[in-house]
């Protein structure tokens, strides 16, 4: 009696592969899977199959090989129904957008208050802030209307290329 696609790979549940556009599975690249050590509800992956998916953001082929798959749900104990919609490019571009977002978000208010003098954490700002912009993302104005005052804060707090300092001794 098969339960789930336990004796093989061809009936396992579709489910497993919906979660993702998926554009193939190759049965002939297929890895047993130690379901003690998977997070699932109802339904364990007996098996893990190659399978080629199209990210969701640039629209790209990948492989989500069954050696990925063994790790993901056996090793980061990922939920077995999940599944990558992404590919890795995709997904390292969306980690590194939200880190530079919280880069911002722990940081702004302290570099734009007026009292702030800190010039170098004004321009890391500017750069986290055109370093979003980069990504194509839809940047809030408000951020942008930000990037705006640190560059008129960092302008004032420089001194200028003609001074010399002897403006502070006369």
């Amino acid at each position: 009696m098969d339960i789930f696609g336990s004796t093989s790979p061809e009936l396992m549940p579709p489910h497993f592969f919906m979660c993702g556009t998926y554009v193939s599975l190759d049965y002939g690249n297929v890895l047993r899977a130690d379901i003690d050590r998977q997070n699932y509800t109802v339904a364990p992956r007996h098996w893990y199959v190659d399978t080629t998916i199209v990210c969701r953001d640039c629209g790209a082929e990948f492989l989500f090989s069954m050696n990925e798959q063994r790790v993901w749900y056996e090793e980061y104990r990922f939920i077995v129904d999940s599944f990558p919609n992404r590919c890795k490019s995709c997904r390292f571009d969306q980690r590194e957008m939200k880190r530079l977002r919280q880069e911002y978000d722990e940081s702004i208010v302290s570099a734009t208050t007026t009292s702030c003098v800190d010039v170098e954490l004004k321009r890391t700002l500017v750069a986290v802030i055109e370093r979003l912009v980069d990504f194509g993302i839809d940047v809030p104005s408000r951020i942008l209307e930000r990037r705006d005052v640190l560059f008129a804060q960092i302008r004032k707090l420089e001194p200028t290329e003609n001074s010399t300092g002897d403006e502070l001794h006369s």
